[in-house]
């Protein structure tokens, strides 16, 4: 009986948020969107070529780190998980799928607040688990969701981003200062110098790689 009512107890606690959550603004703008593809891109690349530490707080060139792309698929996947308003990771755990993910929660005085990925990012570079995430070399594809629920006289603003790769101990493979992006099967980017070419056409099809060859080629 003890255990039972314990057991209740914890699927009630874990039910809670999604039960109590009120959204009164959610959504990403194609604007945002586009912002938060071109500063992770940026702040992978400054991390390949030597001009940012990683998530170690270590200077480490980067040899096969990727360009990244922003999914309209998992941007909405994880809108739906934004707007449970998820306190806990189990409620994204059963929309994810083979995709990794991040919640990011902050208090904001209106619900006019603008989402700023710039300040999202630069929080998650400042954890070893979430920089690590960032800068997993195989990554792609990413997408975000944002929602925000009245909390008192204040809002609390949550952002959750799905990726398509899993967090792993080692994100990238190294490379020499004088030589980053050295092992890219489609060559390096036009537009950073430091990564790799995404394998996704415009029409964010896949066109070379898939996940199980990706684990193979980020050993």
């Amino acid at each position: 009986m003890i255990l039972q009512a314990i057991l209740i107890s914890i699927s009630l606690s874990l039910e809670l948020p999604e039960k109590l959550c009120n959204i009164t603004v959610s959504g990403i703008s194609s604007k945002q969107a586009s912002q938060f593809e071109q500063l992770l891109n940026r702040i992978r690349n400054e991390v390949a070529t030597g001009r940012r530490a990683n998530h170690k707080g270590q200077i480490q060139y980067a040899a096969d780190m990727h360009i990244i792309t922003w999914s309209k698929d998992m941007a909405k996947k994880a809108q739906e998980c934004c707007d449970t308003c998820p306190e806990y990771p189990i409620f994204c755990r059963n929309l994810k799928g083979l995709t990794s993910f991040m919640i990011h929660k902050i208090i904001v005085h209106t619900q006019k607040w603008e989402w700023d990925p710039d300040f999202v990012l630069n929080e998650w570079m400042q954890s070893l688990d979430s920089a690590q995430q960032l800068l997993q070399s195989m990554l792609l594809q990413v997408g975000c969701g944002r929602a925000l629920t009245p909390i008192k006289d204040k809002f609390l603003m949550y952002t959750v981003c799905f990726f398509d790769y899993p967090n792993r101990v080692d994100p990238y493979r190294p490379a020499s200062s004088l030589n980053p992006a050295n092992f890219c099967r489609l060559g390096r980017s036009s537009s950073y110098i430091g990564l790799c070419t995404s394998p996704y056409s415009k029409d964010n099809q896949l066109i070379w790689i898939k996940q199980e060859s990706r684990l193979i080629e980020s050993e």
